[in-house]
């Protein structure tokens, strides 16, 4: 039997270092295999997963910092797009957590409204009922 796949060898390795934020992707590239290797191996690991969350926390972390730091109006922009551009990949990455998800409510008539709300677009729905 073969030896078994880098992601598998360098598991606590692969988990500190996203932990410790660095992207799957430039990890990757350090041992010679895709990110998709890692994913493949280790997405079903709780520590993994557990890792990819505090990676996206941080990066979320780190672009708030930066919008409340901003000095002038191209840091302000740079940040408010840097932030946006980390809310959309950890919303896309882990959706459960970060994801949007459809809002309901009831007006207690029987008609049940679902907004999904997205962060760059006011999806609210009046209705008016005569």
């Amino acid at each position: 039997m073969g030896k078994p796949p880098i992601a598998i060898q360098k598991r606590e390795e692969i988990i500190e270092k996203i932990s410790n934020g660095m992207s799957t992707k430039a990890i990757a590239k350090e041992y010679g295999i895709t990110g998709s290797a890692i994913s493949q191996y280790l997405s079903k690991d709780p520590e993994y997963q557990a890792a990819q969350l505090e990676f996206h926390a941080n990066r979320l972390d780190t672009a708030e910092e930066m919008i409340l730091n901003a000095t002038d109006v191209f840091e302000s922009a740079k940040a408010r797009d840097t932030w946006k551009a980390y809310s959309w990949r950890a919303s896309v990455e882990q959706k459960r957590i970060w994801g949007t998800q459809p809002e309901q409510s009831s007006n207690g008539s029987g008609v049940t409204i679902i907004i999904n709300r997205n962060q760059d677009e006011d999806n609210t729905i009046t209705i008016d009922q005569e």
